[in-house]
C-alpha cells in the first residue's frame, strides 16, 4: 500500500539520515503518523501495523543493501523541490 510505504520511508529518514543531513524529524514524523493513521482507517488496526511492519523490514534492508549515505542522498534529492522540506540542507 503506497500510505504504508510513504510512511517507511519517513521513518528510513529519521532513523538513519540524521546522521548524514540536517532533517526536519518533527514534519517527517507528523508525515509517518498521519500516513499510518489513514492505513489503519482503511485496513483495520490489526492489518494496518501488520503491514506496516512487514513495509518496514522492507525499507530498512533496502537501506542496508544501498547504503545508509547513498540511500539518503538519493531521497533528498527526490525530495528537493517537495513541499514541505524534510531536509534542510
Amino acid at each position: 500500500m503506497a500510505l504504508l510505504r510513504a510512511a517507511s520511508a519517513q521513518s528510513a529518514i529519521i532513523t538513519f539520515c540524521g546522521k548524514h543531513y540536517a532533517i526536519d524529524g518533527t514534519t517527517a514524523l507528523r508525515i509517518s503518523q498521519t500516513t499510518r493513521d489513514v492505513a489503519t482507517k482503511v485496513l483495520g488496526k490489526e492489518q494496518a501495523n501488520a503491514a506496516f511492519k512487514d513495509e518496514l523490514a522492507r525499507r530498512y534492508a533496502e537501506v542496508k543493501a544501498v547504503g545508509e549515505q547513498q540511500w539518503c542522498t538519493e531521497q533528498r534529492a527526490a525530495f528537493a523541490d517537495d513541499e514541505p522540506r524534510i531536509f534542510k540542507n
